[in-house]
């Protein structure tokens, strides 16, 4: 989350507690702060505002009523409840991010860790990682995220070698600002198992490129990870275990409270699986989740057809529990057609114009991809779609039409 890059002692003493109580330290920082933004109930009415309803009919009004977390009325007429004086204040509609990955600070990478965005070069983001990797002793696998994949254009694509120069002694991996390519020192590859072959678990689409003369990987990669859900590098990371799930917990509500401060009031989580559910699940219980979430299960290549099972029992078992109504929900499924323009898998009905050759694919035969969609919908799962090539959203819409042939009794347009 972009903290400084020079600590002070007491940071990395912090650091030192926290892995020697094993998640107790954030267990209990996370049960003595609660926030008390779920389970509260009753009437509200705020006065002396400046309401802007998005209504053209009625644009504007002073003030609104709130009940059980719900706005039943506009104006400070009548007031009803606790009475909240805005000071005139201005009050908006929030803003709903209806496409984001807020795991990837603690996925993808390490949540103390600078980004990258800004390096022009290879030194200067080998410059960054020495830094925290000096700063940031006690990291078992550096993570960092948002290195620029234009600063080689027309140039060779960087190695395991330069990386190795700057952090040898574990592993390490960075993370392309698309999410989609990825750079890895060798003892990320060891770890990893595909240092010398791909003989591991990958996605259909992946690339890991090789050097000519000995086959060994370069540490240049594409597509091996399926979001911040899971993949190649993801899947090494989490055997070395760089975070307890208490502390992922903290670090998804610092997350989660910086989409509120800026007037987020929901979002849509496009990466998940039922262990990132857990974590959001948990802060609900905690009566500290700050804003309304959608979360995505992401069918990968990883997958497997009984995941549509799983996920649609955790989610009949999430809407039955008895939690705050409206905070969370975990029906969602994300099922991807095709993959981005910048690895040039995106599915064209034209070869891209690059020279490349070829007009990209799907992630999986079409035949595949609509019998999850024919499951996921069977079972009552909101489905999306990961679609950017004009083919690929042609075949998209085609699925949407047949599901409301064959499923005509669903609404396929609800949210």
């Amino acid at each position: 989350m972009q903290l400084e890059n020079q600590r002070e002692a007491w940071d990395k003493a912090f650091d030192w507690l926290c892995q020697s109580l094993g998640g107790l330290a954030e267990s209990t920082y996370l049960n003595v702060t609660r926030r008390e933004v779920n389970a509260k109930g009753g009437d509200v009415t705020i006065t002396n505002a400046r309401v802007w309803t998005g209504d053209p009919v009625r644009p504007w009004a002073d003030g609104l009523t709130i009940r059980n977390g719900r706005i039943v009325a506009l104006g400070a007429d009548d007031a009803v409840g606790d009475e909240l004086d805005a000071g005139g204040r201005l009050i908006v509609p929030g803003i709903s991010d209806d496409h984001c990955h807020a795991q990837v600070p603690f996925t993808m990478c390490s949540p103390e860790a600078p980004m990258l965005q800004g390096a022009a070069s290879i030194d200067e983001i080998l410059r960054t990682v020495e830094r925290y990797v000096a700063d940031y002793p006690t990291d078992p696998y550096p993570r960092l995220f948002g290195f620029m994949t234009g600063i080689w254009l027309d140039k060779p694509k960087p190695t395991r070698h330069q990386l190795d120069t700057a952090v040898s002694d574990r592993p390490c991996y960075l993370v392309s600002e698309s999410g989609h390519e990825f750079w890895a020192n060798t003892r990320a590859l060891s770890e990893a198992g595909i240092l010398e072959s791909d003989d591991v678990p990958m996605p259909k689409n992946a690339v890991v490129h090789r050097e000519p003369e000995t086959g060994l990987a370069t540490g240049y990669m594409e597509e091996t990870e399926c979001g911040g859900s899971d993949g190649v590098m993801i899947r090494s990371a989490r055997r070395s275990e760089p975070l307890s799930e208490s502390r992922m917990q903290v670090a998804l509500r610092v997350i989660l409270e910086m989409y509120s401060s800026v007037g987020v009031t929901h979002l849509w989580q496009k990466d998940g699986h039922p262990g990132t559910s857990d974590l959001y699940r948990k802060l609900l219980e905690l009566d500290s989740l700050p804003v309304r979430c959608f979360l995505d299960n992401l069918y990968t290549p990883l997958s497997e057809p009984g995941d549509f099972d799983v996920w649609a029992k955790y989610a009949a078992e999430l809407a039955a529990s008895g939690l705050p109504d409206g905070f969370l929900r975990t029906d969602g499924v994300k099922l991807m057609y095709d993959l981005p323009i910048q690895t040039h898998q995106a599915w064209l009905f034209e070869p891209y114009s690059d020279g490349i050759g070829g007009a990209g694919q799907p992630v999986f035969p079409l035949d595949e991809l609509r019998e999850q969609a024919r499951r996921a919908d069977e079972l009552g799962l909101t489905i999306n779609f990961l679609g950017i090539g004009d083919r690929c959203v042609h075949e998209a819409l085609n699925t949407v039409e047949w599901l409301r042939e064959i499923h005509p009794s669903r609404n396929h347009l609800r949210r």
